[in-house]
C-alpha cells in the first residue's frame, strides 16, 4: 500500500428508514473487512464486522473501539457525540462523520417535543394548583 492510499474504500451499501438505518464500510487492502454500522431508535447502536473469509464478529452495542484483520491491522472507532452524531473512525482517522443524520434529527425532535410537552403540564398543574 502507497503512503497517500487510505486503507479503506467508501461502501455504496446504505439503508435509511425514519427508525433504522444501516452503514457498512470495506476496510483494508489485501485482508477485506467489512464493517456494518447499524442505528435504531428502539434497538440502539449496533456494530459487527464480516472478513473476506466470510466469519462474522458478534455484535457490539453502543460506541466501541475493536482492530480488525490477521496480517493487515486496522483499529475501528465508533464513537458517539454529546450532539448524538455517530463517527466511524479508521486507525484514528474519521471515515464517515454523522453516519445518521435522519436518525439523529428524529431523536431531537423527540426530545424537544417531550421537554415542551413537560413544561406544559407542568404550567397547567401549577396554574391548577395556585388558581384553585
Amino acid at each position: 500500500m502507497k503512503d497517500n492510499e487510505k486503507p479503506y474504500l467508501p461502501s455504496a451499501k446504505a439503508h435509511d428508514r425514519a427508525v433504522f438505518a444501516r452503514r457498512s464500510f470495506d476496510v483494508g487492502s489485501d485482508e477485506v473487512t467489512t464493517i456494518f454500522v447499524e442505528a435504531s431508535i428502539f434497538t440502539g447502536l449496533r456494530t459487527h464486522s464480516t472478513n473476506s473469509a466470510g466469519n462474522s464478529t458478534l455484535v457490539r452495542r453502543g460506541a466501541c473501539r475493536f482492530q480488525v484483520g490477521e496480517r493487515e491491522r486496522h483499529e475501528i472507532a465508533i464513537e458517539v457525540d454529546r450532539t448524538a452524531r455517530v463517527n466511524a473512525l479508521v486507525d484514528g482517522e474519521i471515515q464517515g462523520h454523522n453516519l445518521f443524520p435522519r436518525i439523529r434529527f428524529i431523536i431531537i425532535g423527540l426530545v424537544a417535543v417531550f421537554t415542551f410537552s413537560a413544561f406544559v403540564i407542568a404550567y397547567l398543574i401549577i396554574d391548577r394548583i395556585f388558581n384553585a
